[in-house]
């Protein structure tokens, strides 16, 4: 069905993907309006919305009768789709546009191979899959188990994020911010994180894992930072504080301020997430030092324990000498600068 104007009828079957032209939604220009049902009858049903187009749906609903194995609608077009919601049984798919859902979103997956999904809600229990040109925006995203899940694009968003016991997040080499209001989801965040760290090769087989981290778990790794705001959980490299890409005397300084403390995070120091910043997260740091390691005098500057002075040099004596680091870091810097960092 081509439209270019409002429309008032009580229901639209819409077709499948395969022949788009014949039983497809297709808004062709201006802004258009249903305030009907929209029923899914056939696999992977398109809806598609023409660039500079909105097409928006102001009641009614979709409902999704067709095959529950198969199911599902296909967004497509450069132009915008308001709906309520987008309770399917099948797949949920969005390969171009703006898709602005006012309620929920379910789906037996959620696929964003390009293009903008923003809603409410987004619930699946497949995967959550965020291609290289797409992007996502949502209130809560809930992942239920058994589902692997992955974001292959710059930077997501949500308000909460839930991964069911036996489900995976892989963030890849990206960024997912987690936006709040009240209390803090810091400790879930973190507790997501503790899951798929695994013990520090990041393949664990429930929470948030990087399959960029895996391949070299020594120096890759995900950190995490709470603003007061958001979380951000950020694939970087091992031992960097603030989340700037580089392990450096900014790094260095959050382990000597916090050494020997308990319940430490990641921007206090705590690098291999046990809660106490101690040796073990000052080797990381020398593991990872970008350049020259830090003079003694500039080190007595931080007004350290003689604990931590002789522990740092224990942990250098551990590791490469400066010039082989310095190679080192400058390798995995430029695995890490092909990235590009948004905030």
């Amino acid at each position: 069905m081509n439209n270019t104007g409002g429309l008032g009828t009580t229901w639209f079957a819409l077709g499948s993907s395969s022949n788009p032209a014949a039983g497809a939604l297709h808004a062709i220009g201006g802004t258009s309006t249903t305030n009907g049902i929209w029923l899914i009858v056939a696999p992977n049903s398109t809806v598609n919305v023409d660039a500079g187009s909105t097409l928006t749906q102001n009641s009614g609903g979709i409902v999704d009768a067709s095959d529950p194995t198969l199911g599902g609608m296909v967004k497509i077009g450069l132009g915008q789709l308001n709906t309520l919601d987008a309770p399917l049984v099948g797949p949920l798919t969005m390969n171009a546009g703006t898709w602005i859902a006012s309620g929920a979103v379910t789906g037996s997956s959620v696929t964003v191979n390009s293009g903008q999904l923003t809603a409410n809600s987004i619930n699946t229990p497949g995967a959550l899959i965020i291609n290289n040109l797409g992007t996502m925006s949502a209130g809560q995203v809930k992942i239920a188990q058994g589902a692997t899940s992955h974001l292959a694009a710059g930077n997501s968003s949500a308000a909460t994020l839930s991964i069911a016991t036996g489900s995976t997040l892989d963030i890849t080499n990206n960024i997912l911010s987690i936006n709040y209001t009240g209390a803090s989801p810091a400790a879930a965040i973190r507790a997501s994180l503790v899951s798929g760290r695994n013990g520090g090769a990041w393949n664990g087989t429930t929470g948030i894992i990087s399959t960029y981290a895996q391949v070299d778990p020594t120096h890759r790794a995900i950190g995490y930072n709470d603003t007061g705001t958001s979380v951000l959980v950020e694939f970087t490299r091992n031992g960097d504080s603030n989340l700037d890409g580089t392990v450096n005397f900014t790094d260095l300084l959050a382990i000597g301020q916090n050494y020997n403390k308990t319940g430490m995070v990641w921007n206090q120091g705590d690098f291999n997430y046990d809660g106490t910043v101690n040796f073990n997260d000052l080797l990381i740091v020398a593991q990872n030092y970008n350049g020259t390691l830090p003079a003694p005098a500039l080190l007595d500057s931080l007004s350290v324990t003689p604990t931590f002075l002789a522990d740092w040099n224990t942990a250098i004596a551990s590791v490469p000498e400066p010039g082989t680091m310095a190679m080192l870091a400058a390798g995995t810097l430029g695995l890490l600068g092909g990235r590009k960092r948004r905030r």
